[in-house]
């Protein structure tokens, strides 16, 4: 069939041209059209899929200002794209393909918030390691995270499970203690596992990445749930951060998880920051501190650390007390403290558990400005209040100003604040 010698412009304002004449051989003309006839079939296919019908054909001829003299009213689809050119026959095709690219669903919004245990295995891809040894070590990653407690227990409708080829990422969204505590699980069954092995090529090592953060949940080729999105994209760069057998955590989940780090047993961070002021008439260069709680603990496993206000650690020079429930030490201050000095700050960290979810503390000295501070998790039920304890009869009574709690995305916090305390004021927080 010979094209019109007229040159017709798309809709789209490209230009259809028209083909130039030539001779061909009969073999090529049959080739031709047979491509033809396969293009009409797949516009036909096209326009089923699409639910468009002749009407649409005639739409593009008016569109293009073709002019096909063989063309009638009365004709359907198949006999009009019959008297089309080839030219326009292949614009027809490329916009019904186009058209299905454009009616696909675009990504949904931004699912809610999951924090991310991003792991894989360190030096996975040494050529030296057979490809069955490289298997055997991704099998007993996977059998050392199925005994953990936090992924028998987990929840399946607010759990993703990612396979990452050496790793996996793992996300929750109802909790940002579970990557934390999972991480931990492992590395205490990852060290176990590691002693048993004599050999240093049959140890497993790992390095963690934990972070928070949304991400789209899109359908895979094999129709089964993926992610993409910033979350796991950031915690697979902070896990990138990581070298052999580290856990690290971004800055935004470990905000989230600082206080209460086990809900199970509450597990506890406490924070403590003194805004110190030498009242005496000689330099003083150590800080007494007793602490007490609620179940025994050992003084190591409390992990306490003490900063002054350059961020520096500080030395511990002794440990006077260290009974189950009770510790008093000495720390030595990197300058003395000079009489009516000011300025000067003390952070001291530790971690206690609080089962009966309540802190306990009682002033040393008279304090002009006292503020406390928890962080829980959202789905951590609290009963908060605030009491003043007369610690000689044991007498207690509401606290003249309640705290005040704020719920926020992830976590609930708690929030109180006292001012002129004498030494010996006690408080009582219940949460």
């Amino acid at each position: 069939m010979e094209l019109p010698q007229q040159i017709q412009t798309a809709a789209d304002g490209q230009t259809l041209k028209p083909a130039r004449p030539r001779s061909e051989s009969p073999a090529a003309t049959k080739l031709r059209e047979i491509e033809r006839l396969t293009q009409l079939t797949e516009i036909l296919e096209l326009m089923e899929e699409t639910h468009k019908d002749k009407n649409w054909i005639l739409e593009r001829i008016r569109a293009n200002h073709l002019k096909i003299p063989e063309l009638k009213p009365t004709m359907g689809a198949v006999s009009i794209l019959k008297v089309c050119p080839q030219n326009f026959i292949s614009h027809l095709l490329g916009l019904l393909k186009f058209s299905e690219i454009d009616v696909f669903e675009g990504p949904p919004p931004l699912t809610t918030t999951y924090h991310w245990f991003f792991t894989d295995i360190v030096a996975s891809s040494d050529p030296t390691i057979t490809t069955n040894e490289q298997a055997r070590k991704i099998i007993v990653l996977n059998k050392l995270i199925e005994r953990t407690e936090v992924f028998r227990q987990r929840d399946p409708d607010s759990t993703l499970i990612l396979p990452t080829g050496d790793g996996m990422a793992i996300g929750f969204s109802d909790s940002p203690e579970k990557p934390l505590i999972l991480a931990l699980e492992l590395h205490k069954d990852l060290n176990r596992y590691n002693t048993q092995k004599s050999k240093e090529k049959d140890r497993l090592y790992l390095r963690i990445g934990l972070d928070s953060g949304p991400v789209y949940i899109i359908t895979d080729l094999n129709g089964k749930e993926n992610v993409w999105g910033p979350g796991i994209i950031m915690a697979r760069r902070v896990m990138d951060l990581a070298r052999d057998m580290n856990i690290i955590a971004s800055s935004k989940i470990a905000n989230d998880i600082r206080d209460v780090t086990d809900p199970s047993n509450m597990m506890t961070h406490h924070h403590m920051n003194w805004n110190l002021v030498n009242i005496s008439d000689q330099p003083v260069d150590r800080i007494f501190y007793y602490l007490d709680g609620d179940v025994p603990r050992n003084f190591p496993d409390m992990k306490v650390v003490v900063k002054d206000e350059e961020g520096q650690d500080l030395e511990m020079i002794s440990l006077n007390v260290n009974k189950p429930y009770h510790k008093e030490f000495y720390i030595r201050l990197r300058k003395p403290l000079k009489p009516k000095q000011k300025g000067r700050w003390v952070n001291l960290e530790y971690d206690w558990e609080e089962p009966d979810r309540h802190y306990f503390y009682r002033c040393a000295s008279n304090c002009k400005k006292f503020s406390y501070s928890l962080t829980v998790p959202k789905s951590l039920q609290i009963n908060q209040k605030v009491v003043y304890v007369d610690v000689e009869s044991g007498e207690k009574r509401y606290a003249k100003i309640p705290a005040t709690v704020k719920y926020l995305e992830n976590k609930t916090q708690i929030n109180w604040e006292g001012t002129n305390l004498a030494a010996h004021d006690a408080y009582r927080f219940d949460w």
